[in-house]
Parts: C-alpha cells; structure tokens; sequence
C-alpha cells in the first residue's frame, strides 16, 4: 500500500465530532477519542493490512499500596509507561502514553494501567497521521473538528455485506482480534477460528472473516519461524496484559476454544510462575464452560485453590 489522493483526502479531512469525548473526572485531561475508534479508523483509512502497530516498550514505574473509595478498602495503585510504533506504508511514527490503574486487587490495577498505557501510546502515534485520530484536538480552537456528520469516502476494501448494526459490531471485534492475534500462539489462534464468535463471521460477514483467517495464517508462520518468547517464561507485566486481553475474548469462546485455550502453550508458565493470574484465568474459563453448559465440570487436572485450600491465591 501507498499514500495516494484518496488517502490523503481522508487524513486531511475534519474530525467528526461525534466521535469526541468530553473529559471525566478520572481519565484523560482533555477531549479525546477512544481507543476502539482509533483502531477502526486506521482500518477503514489505510485497509485492514495496510497498517502495523508493534509495542516498542512497556514497564511498571509505580506500584503502591492506597486506600480505595469511601471505606477507604486496602488496595494497589499502579503506574505504567508505553512506547508504541506505528507502520503506514514505509512511514514510521512512534508515541508514548501512561496507565493508571486503581483496584484491590493488584493483577486487575496491573491489567487497567497496562492496557491505558498501551492505548494512550497507540492514539498519540497514529495522531501524527492526521485530524481523525485526534490531531484536531491539538488546536485550542478545534477548527477541524466538524459538527456536521463524516461522509466516508469510498474504499478499494469494501464490504459486499450490508452496512447494519450486526456488521459494524462484527467490524469493531474483527478490529480489537487482529490485533490480539500478534500475541497468540498456535493453540489460541485454532480456538479463535473455532470460536463461536469466528463461526457468526463466517456465515454472515465472509468479507471479515477471510482477512481473520489471513491475519491467523500469517501470526502461525511468524510462530513456525520463531518461536513466541512467553512459551519459555515471561515477566508478570507481559502475563498480566496477555490474562487481560483473554479473560476478555473468553467471553466470545465456544467449547471447543475453551478446551484448547485451557491446553495452551501460554497456560503451563502462567500456572509455575504466577499461580494466583493461572487461578483467575482457569476461574474464567469454568465460569464460561458453565453459562454454555450448567452441568459443565473444570477442565481436566485443575481444581480450584478456594477448594483445596479453603483461601484464593492472591487474597
């Protein structure tokens, strides 16, 4: 892909206003627009391959014990910082972001902050290419933000289903999965294609799901050429992040995926390392196994802590 007139015409144009969110009392200082927009935009903008993102950096720079809400319950604040890469045909932009993240529990204040962090990293570098990731928002005067509804021009990737309600929610998890895909080894990209969420796009959106399936082959032959670094041991930052994006798509997972997901390559240094992320994880599963199948038992050769021990890691 190259930058071309069309391109060009769609990064230069207004932001629509609709899509700009006012500032809250815990979040962003000023307007700004959500993460899921920015992903979807560099879709429709650049084309579902015709764009990168790769996570250059991201650590811990804060961890803290702090009391939380009214009751002043014991909890953790945690503090990340990101750097993230974008790749727009040749051209190379990078931002950096910060996470915060506030919960008594110290893996779920982990997993908010990261995944901020991340998300802030990702809006600042894709802001470089123009007003419709947020770049209007710079000016003081907002003169680029239009009030007036975005016609969006016409792409060589368009859709031969119908523009409803269904596709643009199909749209928006195809956008969050395909970025997920990068970081999933051989046995969750199986359970992805298996997934019930996989099935739906396959019978209603075909367009969708040939570039899922493209988007999988491809992160398997990047597996088979080099092996993924989190199968032989990993920090808690990295599995924190990995246990959040997946307790998330647990949701979109049918039986079959589940049952792989609990074999994954990704599940044996989670269990040795960080048995209290492996007990929520597995915790998850079951829960979903059984909202599918209320008689449904725990997955072979797992037993939760709270049985064994009377207790749950990490309390």
């Amino acid at each position: 892909m190259a930058f071309n007139e069309e391109i060009n015409a769609e990064l230069a144009k207004p932001l629509d206003s609709r899509h700009v969110k006012a500032p809250k009392k815990s979040g962003p200082k000023g307007h700004y627009i959500e993460g899921w927009h920015a992903i979807a935009e560099a879709n429709r903008i650049f084309g579902f391959d015709g764009w990168s993102r790769e996570v250059v950096e991201c650590r811990c720079v804060s961890e803290k014990t702090r009391p939380i809400g009214e009751d002043k319950r014991p909890g953790f604040g945690v503090t990340y910082i990101c750097r993230v890469k974008i790749v727009v045909a040749g051209v190379v932009r990078e931002g950096s972001g910060a996470g915060h993240g506030i919960d008594v529990d110290l893996g779920q204040a982990h997993e908010s902050a990261l995944k901020e962090a991340e998300t802030d990293a990702m809006k600042r570098a894709l802001m470089t290419f123009g007003n419709p990731f947020g770049l209007a928002l710079y000016d003081k005067t907002q003169r680029n933000v239009s009030t007036e509804p975005a016609r969006p021009a016409a792409k060589t990737q368009v859709s031969t289903q119908p523009a409803d309600a269904g596709h643009q929610k199909a749209s928006q998890w195809f956008s969050r999965t395909t970025a997920d895909i990068l970081d999933m080894d051989k046995v969750e990209l199986k359970a992805l294609m298996e997934s019930g969420a996989a099935q739906r796009l396959l019978d209603r959106y075909p367009d969708l799901h040939a570039k899922l399936a493209k988007a999988a082959a491809e992160r398997r032959r990047e597996i088979n050429a080099t092996p993924p670094v989190y199968a032989s041991g990993s920090s808690r930052e990295v599995a924190s992040k990995w246990l959040g994006k997946t307790i998330v798509d647990i949701q979109d997972m049918d039986r079959i995926a589940l049952e792989n997901l609990a074999h994954s390559d990704n599940i044996k240094p989670l269990s040795h390392g960080f048995p209290e992320l492996h007990d929520k994880l597995m915790t998850a599963i079951q829960t979903r196994r059984q909202e599918l199948d209320p008689a449904c038992q725990a997955p072979a050769g797992w037993e939760s802590p709270s049985k064994m021990n009377g207790d749950t890691h990490g309390n």
